[in-house]
Formats: structure tokens, sequence, C-alpha cells
């Protein structure tokens, strides 16, 4: 993720969290150019090792709906930045 996106995400999430008193801990894991592959590798290793309680990035509308399913399977939010090369259907989001 961009360092704007990321420096923006904490600001705006430890405003809304700091009165829980919850930290906020970001866990980059690259992916190259974003295939199929690298993405679920490395959301397995954000979920199945870090344990993670969200997760954002960005790729294409393509990718992210050949993975919604992980997600939804796992109850775990996914926040998608897309790279704008068309609008995805809202449906094929959970």
């Amino acid at each position: 993720m961009g360092k704007d996106f990321e420096r923006a995400l904490k600001h705006e999430l430890q405003e809304k969290l700091a009165e829980n008193d919850f930290a906020i801990e970001l866990i980059p894991e690259f992916i190259g150019q974003g295939s199929k592959m690298a993405v679920e590798e490395a959301i397995n290793k954000l979920i199945g090792y870090h344990r993670v309680d969200a997760v954002t990035g960005v790729l294409s509308n393509q990718v992210a709906m050949e993975i919604a399913e992980k997600f939804e399977k796992h109850h775990i939010p996914f926040l998608l930045n897309n790279i704008g090369e068309h609008v995805p259907n809202p449906r094929r989001f959970n």
C-alpha cells in the first residue's frame, strides 16, 4: 500500500479506536504484480500465521472477486483499493 494511504489509514483508525484503548499494527505483505496466486499466498499468511482482524490492499477487481470467498469464509473484512480498470459487481462482494 502507498505511504499516503498507510498514514491516512493509521490516523483514522487510531482516532476511532483510541477511546477503546486498541492498538493498530499494520503488517505489509508484498504481492508483486498482484497475481491471484501471489495474493492468495499473502492472504493465507496474513490469516493463518498473523491472524489479522482485517486486510486492505491495492489490486485488480478481477483478483479481488476471485478471492472474495476467502474473506467471507473467515469473516474478515477486506478494504479493497482497486486499480480502477472497471466497476465491480457489488453482489460479488459480501
